[in-house]
């Protein structure tokens, strides 16, 4: 038996919950002790076998268990389109107050549009990738 893994305990519990299974359901199906699947929905200690009958168990990738900090790439970005439509809210309410030139009018409608599209975009891109 190779070295303790830490796997995933929510996305283990989410994938099992998914198929409606029990804990019980999930180690005779996985080929394992129910004490297993319950040390690793509660601390996610795992043997490489654990993982490997884990993900076979509940039909995906070994690696998509592993609890594995987020690199660079994946970690949150923050919502930009929300502080284009700040930036383009307080311009256009500071060119109405102050009478500014249109052109002033023009730039905050163009940050009020950006912000948006941008916000319309991401919104169909995580209801696109659901």
């Amino acid at each position: 038996m190779g070295p303790d893994m830490k796997l995933s305990p929510s996305s283990v519990r989410r994938l099992r919950e998914a198929r409606n299974w029990s804990q019980e359901q999930l180690a005779n199906a996985a080929g394992l002790s129910l004490r297993t699947i319950q040390r690793v929905e509660t601390d996610g200690t795992a043997s490489r076998e654990t993982r490997v009958c884990l993900a076979a168990a509940l039909d995906v990738e070994a690696t998509s268990l592993a609890d594995v900090p987020l690199d660079k790439r994946q970690r949150q970005t923050p919502d930009t389109w929300a502080a284009f439509v700040l930036v383009g809210s307080t311009m256009l309410l500071a060119a109405f107050l102050s009478g500014a030139p249109s052109t002033v009018y023009y730039m905050a409608v163009f940050f009020l549009l950006f912000g948006a599209i941008r916000y319309a975009y991401k919104s169909w891109a995580q209801a696109a990738k659901a």
